[in-house]
């Protein structure tokens, strides 16, 4: 006598549920998947999907500058869990997670593909887990249940086990960087259970249908943003906008040199930050008619996350490790000189001014709490406010650099 089985399985920190129930696959949809776990491995139920997820933080808050940060890092949650189509009982189901690789686009483009970050240009590939040398999946089932961790990196990471008939979970520990991974995952049913109806012989005389069933997702990580492509979804992880400058704009847009191979596009942003530093740029024109334009270095990259400066793929409160805050895309930097060479830096050091202060806060008065960066703890007081909206940062003389909170 043959049974059928029904697969319930929850893959997402926020919960993106997964039906799966036997006889909803035809059999000229079987291809061959791997691996074979039992019977024959030609005979394979293949779903192709997508998944979102928000990056890690950084390892470290802010302030103090040594402290672990409780949310590092973010897990995102496989869910396995296998039961009787007919009466509900669980049985027991082999499975297998793959951090299979990262999807990149061309080395050409800024795009979501990457997150904004070239990973030939980094001189090492896009991390697959975090941390991004020694970063593991770990198992959080129920005593019946088990993982095990086969692979590690620099090979894609990879746990395998079985719901024991009970609940097995896995925890992925989310990269830094933003981008595009592929993963799979596989399941198998126990002996005399099917995947799908009618299916096709196996090997094993008398049964019918499938007996592993292949996923194959897409999963996108970027900050999340509200888009209109969503409609059941107060937030997803999408795409900033870009910061264009045309000859009418108030603004020059600028990037430094050791930067611009690995994130070639640093000007994204929310819409409110963008509009709010053209308007600085605006009335910088309007208080100073006779000088340049200001330049506007770094914003966010495309999805945000983190924006490494030393293209090592993280981005902590360490020196070296700056740009900890430019994850969210409302932050910006305008550099020290303007369009016309003349000093725009402020008073930190000796020869400082206030002129970009002084835009600044004509467009943005009141002190506020800004967007804290991603990942970071609300703390009151410095630096995330309430406070201005300008912050002085001492670089070298004759000034320091101009740092915006944009919200």
């Amino acid at each position: 006598m043959l049974t059928r089985g029904c697969l319930f399985v929850s893959c997402s920190a926020m919960y993106v549920i997964f039906w799966l129930v036997s006889g909803v696959a035809p059999a000229q949809s079987q291809t061959a998947c791997r691996p074979a776990f039992v019977g024959n491995s030609n005979f394979c139920n293949v779903t192709v999907g997508g998944l979102l997820v928000p990056p890690s933080p950084p390892a470290k808050v802010l302030i103090p500058a040594d402290a672990a940060n409780p949310g590092y890092p973010l897990n995102f949650v496989f869910i396995f869990v296998c039961s009787d189509f007919f009466d509900g009982h669980l049985i027991d189901c082999g499975y297998s997670v793959e951090i299979l690789k990262a999807i990149d686009s061309s080395p050409n483009e800024a795009n979501a593909d990457n997150g904004g970050h070239i990973a030939s240009k980094h001189g090492s590939p896009h991390p697959l887990i975090e941390p991004k040398d020694s970063g593991i999946f770990d198992f959080a089932g129920s005593p019946e249940s088990s993982g095990i961790v086969v692979t590690l990196p620099p090979d894609p990471p990879k746990m395998i086990g079985n719901t024991g008939k009970s609940l097995a979970v896995v925890l992925y520990p989310v990269p830094q960087a933003s981008g595009d991974l592929f993963i799979e995952r596989l399941v198998v049913m126990p002996p005399r259970y099917l995947c799908s109806f009618p299916g096709c012989f196996d090997q094993v005389p008398g049964r019918f249908g499938l007996n592993r069933m292949q996923f194959l997702h897409t999963l996108h990580v970027g900050i999340p943003i509200e888009g209109p492509f969503c409609p059941f979804c107060p937030v997803i992880p999408g795409q900033f906008r870009e910061l264009i400058q045309t000859p009418e704009a108030p603004f020059m847009l600028i990037q430094g040199d050791a930067q611009l191979p690995a994130h070639p596009g640093n000007h994204f942003g929310t819409t409110t930050a963008l509009t709010r530093i053209t308007q600085i740029a605006q009335a910088y024109r309007e208080n100073n008619p006779d000088l340049g334009k200001l330049k506007i270095n770094d914003l966010s990259l495309v999805r945000g996350g983190v924006y490494d400066l030393n293209k090592q793929w993280f981005g902590e409160n360490t020196k070296g490790n700056g740009h900890w805050s430019h994850r969210t895309g409302t932050e910006a930097d305008i550099d020290t000189t303007d369009s016309n060479n003349n000093d725009t830096s402020c008073k930190t050091d000796t020869g400082g001014n206030d002129l970009v202060k002084a835009a600044i806060e004509a467009l943005i008065p009141e002190r506020f709490t800004p967007t804290i960066p991603q990942g970071a703890i609300a703390i009151v007081g410095q630096p995330f406010g309430p406070r201005g909206a300008h912050r002085c940062e001492s670089r070298t003389d004759p000034g320091g650099r101009n740092h915006v909170y944009l919200e």
